[in-house]
């Protein structure tokens, strides 16, 4: 996406006289370019998030990063919530607005939207009831002793009343109210929103969308009608603008006020506040006072000639892996039945049947069957899942329920590297549906994670079907737009009240779980499984299956064995939740990931991975790079069948709570004041538990195993600093300007010579691939690889430079120069002759024989053939030429006394 702009002023007009205009230079109009296929590294982007790498597939469609357009997709050209430096404003009634808004507190000013001081009152993240009633109930509560008490959550603290809210970034005018933009509009422009009002008046509302271009008539305008009856509503707006495209002028998002019909009488509304009968109200809260319009999401939409793929990110809060058949491993399972201390609950039965919708999802896509969350509970685990790095890591502290103004403030300006944030600047239509009231920012107990709408369906038990309904609806409106949807299921959370036939799936002891309690949870997750299926099927009905990656993970997992009792210090029992507790089966989540064609079908992956892992892979399967901020590690290389020397580090956060999985062990640290009641693992020390003969942590080895829990404590110590603890194979994270790039050159000797081959990543995948010297026309991708084709230069070198995940993966390659084979190669510093290299770079000993700060001196017309270096960590590499006079010096009597690279025989 282009945004081209000249000269321009942001003008405010309240009551018609214009204030604040602030000069923008290089303003005029914004552009929709197609999304390039460059192997380029740096290449055109959109600042300041990297553009992606792409390798070209068969036919030059992208087959990493993107699917082939079908003609008819969409993506974000212009959020006109951004925007506002560049638009003109009429609003007579402006100065009114923060008074007709006074009563409403579910809004927030969007955190991550930049908006211009004069014009800040407009823009909110504004949240509209959308079910007929909200309900306010008490919650039971066990007290410091016997007995139980009552507890009424304050709403505005803990956003726990149920009902369905819906907020969206909004603009928000006073009626009669005007936003100009200057634009040029892209090839099939359309702009949605959606047309709302944040307080209920006895009139109408014009909303109106209205292209006029620098020359020429004008189309007629776009209007819509929102009657008192919508009012405090979203109605879905689609304005076709098509018939412009191309064209330059101003577009304008306007709305006025007018006389209601005698038939667009109000409607009634229901609150009710501690289970009672509740009143009848009329939405009519200022019937004669100013109405405020709402343009929800408004976003003007362009035809793109390349679409990426579609991300469907599917959390089922609570679900533990060991629910779902297909994530267990009947040989480990049986090794942890037959252990010293046999895990009780900690290890669920295996019920195939259970959850068919992800038993088949397993089928389609890579299972990770050892995954751990960098959390114990919801926000702290949404976080984490959704930045790729833990939430303390981020300034969010996971201790405490409510979180510090001041904490929160740093967050939103310290640029987090949340997925939704990277890509709703690359067009994509961000999203979520949830149960979750974690993921709105208007409470202090929530956390804004930059989703431009969160429909949130606040029930305890009968929230699944809203959440399907809302998410289905959404896939079926942006069936032709890029987009990322973020559905977030509750059901296997406390309360567990699955439907009759859902329980009925889980048969009684010994086939199934002894404890009733075990039973209803795991008959819950079956609950949201067919919701799944029933968001998988729309996909294929909708023909997106193929361009939309599919991720199904958990936030936290669940804590249901005996063994583990006792109270957190606010009184929530450890057993049947999460937040209180550290153990692993209250940390193991399961993660299935399915894309066509790009994800290997029917792999399982035994190896640790963390939460913090999946926004990287996400990024890496759609051709993104990993801001340096995620701590997490694409899992890409693993899922296509790579190995790692040494496990991944995994670290969970919980309320007081830390731990850490280091091979068999399990180190759990728990603050003084994080528990209580005598439970296992609540008295404020370090537990200790070896998961080879105590599966299910039942018996705290710490005291009898001093020098594990101290060397656990340093690897903790070092993990929470994201560094490698010492003796560790793992190498230290390497800088952007540190990693180790393959620089490959070819050169003809003063002719042009025709070179073939082919590239082959050993147990890894291509990281990004830069031509050099030539254009992306000259490789194109394979299942393992890629092939190479291009034509030497008489004056330069040609070539490539290349990244694989992980760094240390081998290399081979075969090449042929005027289809003779090319039998010598020419590596490192010096461009010395090396036997092996011709057929690649295998093994750490040839890897560290090519490490160079500069690629060495060739010159490409004399010195014929292969040449290769490999940059050294820490060094920054200097390209070709800029070696300096005495490593030219050395390059030529190197050559002379025959001991480097030359001409070919016969050449001259």
């Amino acid at each position: 996406m282009t945004d081209t702009r000249s000269h321009a002023t942001t003008r405010v007009t309240l009551g018609g006289h214009a204030i604040g205009a602030l000069p923008f230079f290089g303003i005029v109009a914004l552009t929709v370019a197609s999304l390039a296929l460059s192997f380029a590294r740096g290449g055109g982007a959109d600042a300041p998030v990297d553009p992606p790498r792409a390798l070209v597939g068969e036919g030059g469609v992208a087959k990493d990063g993107g699917s082939q357009a079908t003609g008819h997709d969409h993506a974000v050209a212009l959020r006109f919530t951004e925007s506002l430096a560049t638009a003109r404003i009429d609003a007579p009634n402006a100065s009114e607005l923060d008074g007709l808004l006074a009563a409403h507190w579910r809004k927030l000013r969007p955190p991550f939207v930049k908006v211009p001081h004069e014009s800040a009152r407009f823009v909110s993240s504004f949240s509209l009831r959308t079910s007929e009633k909200e309900e306010q109930h008490s919650v039971t509560t066990s007290g410091s002793g016997s007995g139980s008490g009552e507890w009424k959550p304050d709403v505005r603290l803990w956003n726990m009343n149920e009902g369905s809210f819906d907020q969206r970034e909004s603009l928000v005018f006073p009626a009669p109210a005007k936003a100009s933009f200057p634009v040029t509009l892209p090839d099939g422009a359309r702009v949605t929103f959606g047309a709302g009002t944040a307080n209920g008046t006895r009139r109408a509302l014009i909303f109106r969308v209205q292209f006029t271009p620098s020359s020429g008539p004008a189309p007629a305008p776009c209007e819509t009608r929102i009657s008192p009856a919508k009012a405090r509503l979203w109605t879905e707006v689609s304005c076709d603008l098509s018939a412009s495209s191309g064209q330059a002028g101003t577009l304008s998002l306007g709305v006025t006020a007018v006389e209601a019909l005698p038939d667009e009488a109000p409607r009634k509304v229901r609150h009710v506040l501690d289970g009672g009968a509740g009143a009848e109200d009329s939405i009519l809260d200022s019937p004669d006072r100013t109405p405020v319009a709402l343009f929800g999401q408004p976003l003007l939409l362009g035809r793109v000639a390349e679409a990426p793929y579609n991300v469907l990110w599917i959390v089922v809060d609570a679900l533990r892996p060991d629910v779902i058949a297909s994530l267990h491993d009947d040989a480990r399972d049986e090794k942890m039945r037959a252990a010293e201390l046999p895990p009780l609950d900690a290890l669920l039965p295996k019920l195939p049947g259970l959850m068919p919708t992800l038993e088949g999802l397993s089928k389609e896509g890579v299972v990770f069957r050892t995954a751990t969350s960098a959390a114990s509970w919801t926000r702290p685990g949404t976080l984490a899942m959704l930045s790729g790095a833990r939430s303390s890591e981020l300034g969010i502290e996971t201790k405490s329920w409510v979180l510090d103004g001041e904490a929160i403030a740093r967050f939103y300006g310290s640029t987090p590297p949340l997925l939704p944030l990277l890509l709703r600047r690359r067009g994509y239509a961000v999203q979520a549906f949830v149960n979750n009231y974690f993921l709105v920012g208007y409470t202090p107990i929530g956390l804004d994670m930059a989703f431009e709408q969160v429909v949130d369906h606040r029930y305890r038990t009968q929230d699944t079907a809203e959440v399907t309904k809302s998410a289905l609806t959404f896939l079926e409106q942006r069936k032709d737009t890029r987009f990322f949807a973020f559905v977030n299921y509750n059901s296997p959370h406390d309360p567990y009240d699955p439907p009759a036939e859902m329980l009925a799936r889980v048969p009684e002891p010994p086939t199934g779980p002894k404890d009733p309690t075990v039973r209803r949870y795991m008959a819950e997750g079956a609950k949201d499984d067919a919701a799944i299926g029933e968001l998988l099927k729309a996909l294929r009905t909708l023909g997106l299956r193929e361009r939309t990656l599919v991720v199904v993970t958990a936030d936290h997992g669940e804590t249901l064995s005996t063994a583990h009792q006792g109270k957190s210090n606010d009184g929530i029992p450890v057993r049947f939740h999460h937040s209180a507790s550290n153990f692993e089966e209250t940390t193991r989540v399961p993660i299935l990931m399915s894309l066509p064609g790009v994800l290997p079908e029917g792999r399982v992956v035994d190896a640790r991975v963390r939460s913090t892992d999946i926004a990287p892979t996400v990024l890496e399967i759609l051709g993104l790079e990993r801001p340096a901020k995620m701590s997490g590690s694409s899992m890409l290389a693993l899922a296509k069948g790579g190995t790692e020397p040494e496990g991944r580090v995994a670290v969970t956060e919980g309320r007081g709570t830390r731990s850490l999985v280091y091979g068999s062990w399990h180190l759990l640290v728990q603050d003084a004041e994080a528990g209580r009641d005598g439970g296992v693992g609540f008295a404020g020390k370090e537990l200790l538990f070896d998961l080879a003969t105590d599966p299910g942590e039942r018996r705290d080895v710490a005291g009898s195993r001093p020098e594990m829990v101290a060397e656990l404590r340093a690897r903790l110590t070092a993990a929470l600093h994201n560094v490698a603890p010492a003796g560790s194979v793992v190498e230290a994270p390497i800088k952007k300007d540190e990693l180790p790039f393959l620089h490959v050159r070819f050169a003809g000797a003063g002719r042009t010579r025709r070179i073939r081959g082919h590239v082959k990543i050993e147990k890894g995948t291509v990281t990004e691939l830069t031509p050099v010297g030539t254009s992306s026309d000259a490789f194109r991708r394979t299942s393992d690889g890629f092939d190479v084709e291009l034509i030497t230069s008489s004056r330069d070198l040609l070539g490539f430079d290349l990244l694989t995940s992980p760094p240390a993966a081998d290399v081979s390659w075969s090449f042929t120069s005027d289809d003779a084979p090319v039998a010598v190669a020419y590596g490192g510093p010096f461009g010395i002759s090396r036997a092996g290299l011709e057929a690649g770079v295998v093994g750490e000993v040839a890897r560290q024989a090519l490490r160079a700060a500069r690629f060495p001196e060739v010159d490409p017309r004399r010195d014929d053939g292969l040449f290769v270096s490999r940059d050294r960590a820490g060094a920054a590499f200097a390209r070709e030429g800029a070696a300096g006079e005495g490593a030219a010096e050395m390059a030529r009597m190197l050559r002379e006394w025959g001991y480097a690279n030359g001409p070919s025989s016969g050449q001259k």
